[in-house]
């Protein structure tokens, strides 16, 4: 795999779960906000509505190919290469979307740094991928229970799992 070619993966996944958000909120991708920047965050929701008592929330999303080969969901913690605290020890996002092979999982980044501060991963990986990440593997089945799945939820369902997770 080459850098590129993640970037295109990474884009299609955040393109993919814009569009489920996008069933309640306009969703915008950092990166067409940000022209050739990296950000905190890679989308942004905003409820067009403003009923709630929270207008905006932001969404980290990271594509896991190896997951449905592996059966383990690899969390990204470092640069290896930069040396540089990298996604769930970097991001300023309120919530956690991992995309697999054919689902996606959301999450709060608050539930997803106590899960892997208080379970001990199966491995930590040094230079993953392209060799430009350190990640912490977790059984699908295990770190899964901190998750909702949103895709193919309604849009009441969905409005309702991510206002919980933001509470």
């Amino acid at each position: 795999m080459t850098f590129l070619t993640d970037i295109k993966k990474g884009d299609s996944a955040e393109q993919s779960v814009a569009t489920i958000l996008s069933e309640h909120w306009f969703v915008e991708q950092s990166s067409s906000l940000h022209k050739g920047s990296f950000t905190d965050w890679d989308l942004i929701a905003v409820d067009v509505d403003e009923v709630t008592d929270r207008p905006f929330f932001t969404v980290e999303v990271k594509y896991d190919e190896m997951q449905s080969s592996t059966g383990n969901i690899a969390i990204e913690i470092h640069n290896s290469k930069s040396d540089k605290p990298s996604g769930l020890s970097a991001t300023k996002a309120d919530l956690w979307c991992h995309v697999l092979k054919d689902s996606a999982w959301i999450t709060s980044v608050k539930k997803l740094k106590e899960f892997c501060k208080e379970h001990k991963p199966l491995r930590k990986v040094g230079a993953a991928g392209d060799g430009n990440a350190s990640i912490l593997l977790y059984k699908t089945e295990d770190i899964l229970t901190i998750f909702e799945r949103i895709d193919g939820c309604h849009k009441e369902q969905l409005q309702s799992k991510i206002s919980s997770l933001l509470k």
